[in-house]
């Protein structure tokens, strides 16, 4: 009994306890193995996207290099949101099959998000207690709820404190292999799909370590950090990059749009963290401003949850 005392007592121990807990609070429903994330982006490209990378494989033996059900032909793995090049989770769906293996990748970026975020506190005598106050507020506000069905989102989002932990872990002991492990968290965000998100962390990841740093770091440290966090970041994208690149310049644009950020949360705009309503949209509704007949912009206001002590 009173090793069972101990162990509890254990920080660690007791932030998985806590995580878990709140996590399953939320997404009990998960256990099920007949219930999947559903509705829109879900069930008509994510969900179909997995199913099909999984099938080529295990029954025809390939990998979708390419395809026929597309088009006259298409190189599906170059659509950077099937997330096809992207290794955890290719090797999951081959192991646990698309369902099951996102449900576990899920939950394991939130529980690794989870544990960093209370690395970052403990760090700054920030004890358990806060700690479970502060992760339900960030990994489970409004807006990661409301974004379960983005995929590409939701997984970079919940591995975003793992990104900073190793800012703090760089200021602290001054080795290259932190800045190796910030970016391959970085180019783990970018192979999850979605180019937006990963201009929101690495804004995040900037502000954070120039905040941080400021005063500590030499000025050398500082340029050489990000000399290095830059190359490896592009190197350990390139596999995906390139292809990715190759298909947007083939894509099809449409004519008479509004412009080339149609639908996109373009940097300028970064600018409603600190101004919200920039373009004058009445706070009271989120019925969005309508652009085109097929296009509107809506500006949502979220909570970044930004912890200091």
């Amino acid at each position: 009994m009173k090793k069972l005392i101990n162990f509890l007592r254990n920080p660690y121990v007791q932030v998985f306890l806590i995580a878990t807990f709140v996590y399953f609070v939320f997404f009990y429903r998960l256990l099920d193995p007949k219930t999947f994330f559903t509705s829109s982006d879900v069930t008509v490209y994510h969900a179909p996207s997995r199913e099909y990378l999984y099938k080529q494989i295990v029954e025809e033996k390939r990998f979708p290099f390419w395809t026929e059900r597309q088009y006259s032909g298409f190189p599906i793995y170059a659509d950077l949101e099937n997330s096809y090049l992207n290794i955890p989770n290719l090797v999951t769906i081959l192991l646990f099959g698309p369902e099951l293996s996102y449900k576990l990748i899920h939950f394991l970026h939130y529980l690794a998000g989870s544990f960093c975020l209370f690395l970052i506190l403990r760090r700054r005598g920030i004890g358990v207690l806060p700690f479970s106050i502060a992760n339900t507020s960030y990994f489970f506000s409004i807006f990661f709820i409301n974004r379960q069905i983005h995929f590409g989102i939701i997984l970079p989002m919940y591995i975003l404190p793992c990104l900073l932990y190793m800012v703090d872990l760089f200021i602290e002991k001054r080795q290259v292999r932190q800045i190796v492990y910030a970016t391959l968290v970085l180019a783990l965000m970018f192979y999850w799909g979605h180019l937006q998100t990963c201009v929101i962390a690495s804004f995040a990841f900037f502000s954070y370590f120039l905040v941080h740093a400021w005063g500590v770091l030499k000025a050398k440290t500082f340029l050489l950090y990000w000399v290095i966090a830059v190359f490896l970041t592009l190197l350990f994208t390139l596999p995906q990059l390139v292809p990715t690149v190759k298909l947007s310049l083939d894509s099809v644009r449409s004519l008479g749009g509004v412009s080339a950020y149609q639908g996109s949360f373009v940097p300028p705009l970064l600018f409603n963290i600190i101004f919200p309503n920039l373009l004058g949209e009445n706070p009271a509704t989120y019925r969005g401003t309508l652009i085109t007949g097929a296009y509107s912009y809506v500006e949502t206001h979220m909570y970044l949850g930004i912890v200091s002590s």
